[in-house]
């Protein structure tokens, strides 16, 4: 067991020191091991976080929708269901903390306060080493205790850590969403304003303003551009006069 032991604590980060390769056989072995079973670990540890954390929300989903049923609440909407996923998961990390600091204590014969000290360390990966449990007097029952501990802690605090990242997500969602309905139009242009002379003579006004995108201007351009054709107006595309000149008055000359 405390070949699994050393294991854990190196995929996981730990690193506390009481285990350490001796000969230079050990020591290449621990770096194949290392750059393989690190991020192994870190891999397995996402994926278990989130396996975990579906479940959690679904149990939020079906008790708010229950607390409406029960007229304990008046509407889903007033509850995040990442908020309380959050407060759970940050609840029941502590709880496990503590719980677990007061057997570090009793069996290392440490204060509670250095206990748990040692197991907030470990749950962070942090493994300063000045606490450390004593791997002398370590039997099986001991090595399986920590090696628990190590394992679901970091389970535990993963999950906790991607709920507060799926919180931060879908929030930066939400705002951009907002962000784009607010936007006017979907072109990334400004509206323009300008103004269309037309030599139609179905149109009593010779000039008229239109406003909008330049791409919305052009079309309706084209659109009157198709309708004078029909008329027999004589204008070529966009709008320029492309027939002959004005006609002279031979009888006047």
């Amino acid at each position: 067991m405390g070949a699994v032991y050393f294991c854990v604590t190196v995929v996981t980060t730990i690193g506390y020191g009481t285990y350490t390769p001796e000969t230079e056989a050990g020591k290449g072995f621990l770096l194949f091991y290392a750059l393989v079973g690190i991020p192994a670990f870190i891999v397995m540890l996402t994926i278990m976080s989130e396996t975990l954390l579906s479940p959690i929300n679904m149990l939020i989903k079906q008790t708010v929708v229950l607390l409406v049923k029960q007229r304990w609440l008046r509407s889903t909407s007033s509850v995040s269901v990442s908020s309380v996923a959050i407060v759970l998961l940050a609840t029941f990390t502590t709880l496990f903390v503590l719980l677990w600091s007061c057997a570090f204590a009793a069996y290392n014969e440490w204060p509670y306060l250095d206990a748990v000290y040692f197991a907030l360390v470990t749950v962070t990966t942090i493994g300063f080493g000045d606490f450390s449990p004593d791997t002398n007097a370590l039997v099986w029952v001991e090595h399986c205790m920590y090696i628990f501990y190590f394992i679901f802690g970091l389970i535990s605090m993963g999950t906790l850590i991607a709920a507060i990242q799926n919180k931060v997500v879908h929030h930066q969602e939400r705002v951009r969403q907002k962000h784009a309905k607010k936007a006017p139009c979907s072109s990334s242009y400004p509206a323009a304003e300008m103004t269309v002379v037309s030599h139609s003579p179905a149109v009593s006004d010779n000039t008229k303003t239109a406003t909008g995108t330049p791409r919305q201007l052009e079309d309706d351009f084209s659109s009157q551009y198709d309708s004078d054709v029909g008329h027999g107006s004589g204008r070529g595309r966009g709008g320029l006069m492309v027939g002959k000149g004005p006609k002279s008055d031979e009888r006047g000359a």
